[in-house]
């Protein structure tokens, strides 16, 4: 039988780091607040988008609550094996005799327990592994121990599978010669082998313009705030989303989320965002969380391009998105369990300074494991390089499931040619 690891990351700083390269492979984010108010009604037992739960309990809108031995939470089937849990947990004491513990399946073999907070009462992010050979694809949250010391709650909870590669991060070059180049990556936990595509471009930038604008002329709302879910398509194709509003007694504003529940604004703005830069007005609702955040999704995987800080005043942001991977979609939302996330927007545009046309390109792939992969164009057999030349270079990565990364990439400009000498001897 096969021994499976307890492999539990702790440690607020150090499971912050971890959960965000984790969370940047999934979109199996739970919804925590839809279990909670159906536990708050009163639900001995409920079914919640596929999540199964009994005897819960709630401690806010956002966070539910295990305090009786035995209360239970089981997840869905997933397709691919689980290779990460992502939580948020608070617990009534520093030395429990309950204890939150993962279980395979719903009363299968026990892998582990979340580790005790540090702080009584306030939530702690952390990470939780299972080994992805295990090929566990429905796990369970199970309040187990002694005694009555331990009332445990959940505030949020995403579940990591195998099914997609997580992108290269920190890409850089090493160092840049005339015909050669050496540059560096870090490949994640999940990744297998790598593609490397080595583009040369032209010398100048072209297509510079905006190439998607909305100034949410058409939202409007009198003295009650109104749904503009199911409006938006219509009104401005590209955007749509989830809870979309017109703030009461506005013109032209777009707000995210409701006051109980979380919302997202999706951009299609445009399909190819080399040289794109995001450019948006936005604040906060009064009083509610001051930071929200930019990601992109492909439909497999979902990355955070930037966590954008909000006031109490209309600011102008604009953040450059040229890493986005073609094809992707925009998303303005931010879900964890910290309180009110409602964002206010008054416009948006999508604007390309100029992008480099491609003027040839090569491929190679290589077999490289998690951790810091270093290489050389010459290395990799890639023909020599162009002196004085622009070039861009593209990673993906691959997971053993054969499902693929979005690109990471960067640009440099190769060393003009060495100079003719002649040895006299």
């Amino acid at each position: 039988m096969l021994r499976i690891p307890t492999l539990t990351v702790c440690g607020v700083l150090l499971a912050a780091a971890i959960s965000q390269s984790l969370f940047a492979a999934t979109t199996n984010e739970v919804d925590i607040s839809s279990i909670a108010a159906k536990a708050a009604a009163g639900a001995e037992e409920a079914i919640v988008d596929g999540w199964r739960f009994r005897g819960l309990e709630t401690y806010s809108e956002s966070c539910i609550k295990f305090d009786t031995l035995s209360d239970i939470l089981i997840s869905k089937n997933y397709q691919s094996p689980i290779v990460a849990i992502v939580y948020s947990v608070r617990c009534s004491s520093l030395e429990p005799t309950r204890f939150l513990s993962v279980v395979i399946g719903e009363d299968g073999e026990t892998l582990g327990r979340i580790p005790v907070v540090s702080a009584k009462d306030k939530l702690e992010e952390g990470v939780f592994l299972i080994p992805e050979e295990a090929q566990v694809k429905k796990i369970s949250l199970l309040l187990d121990g002694r005694g009555t010391t331990g009332v445990w709650g959940l505030g949020r909870l995403a579940i990591v599978t195998s099914d997609g590669a997580e992108a290269p991060e920190v890409l850089s070059t090493e160092r840049i010669g005339s015909t050669r180049a050496i540059f560096s990556w870090i490949n994640s936990f999940s990744t297998v082998s790598n593609s490397v595509s080595i583009m040369r471009l032209s010398d100048s930038l072209e297509g510079a313009g905006a190439v998607f604008e909305c100034d949410f002329s058409l939202f409007s709302a009198g003295g009650n705030t109104k749904d503009h879910t199911s409006l938006i398509p219509e009104m401005y194709p590209g955007l749509s989303g989830e809870r979309i509003y017109a703030p009461k007694d506005t013109a032209g504003i777009c707000q995210i989320s409701s006051g109980t529940a979380y919302g997202v604004l999706s951009i299609a703005g445009c399909e190819d965002y080399s040289g794109v830069s995001l450019h948006i007005r936005l604040k906060r609702y009064p009083e509610d969380h001051a930071k929200t955040e930019l990601r992109w999704t492909d439909g497999i995987q979902t990355n955070r391009v930037a966590e954008i800080s909000l006031g109490d005043e209309f600011t102008d942001e604009v953040i450059d998105v040229s890493s986005v991977p073609h094809g992707a979609t925009l998303l303005i939302c931010e879900d964890s369990a910290k309180g009110k996330r409602r964002v206010l927007i008054d416009s948006l545009s999508l604007v390309r300074k100029g992008a480099y046309r491609v003027l040839e390109s090569e491929t190679k792939s290589l077999v490289r494991g998690k951790g810091r992969v270093v290489v050389s164009t010459a290395g990799m057999n890639f023909k020599n390089l162009i002196p004085s030349s622009r070039y861009r270079v593209a990673v993906k990565s691959f997971a053993s499931s054969g499902g693929s990364s979005g690109e990471s990439q960067i640009e440099f400009v190769t060393d003009g040619p060495k100079p003719f000498a002649v040895i006299v001897r």
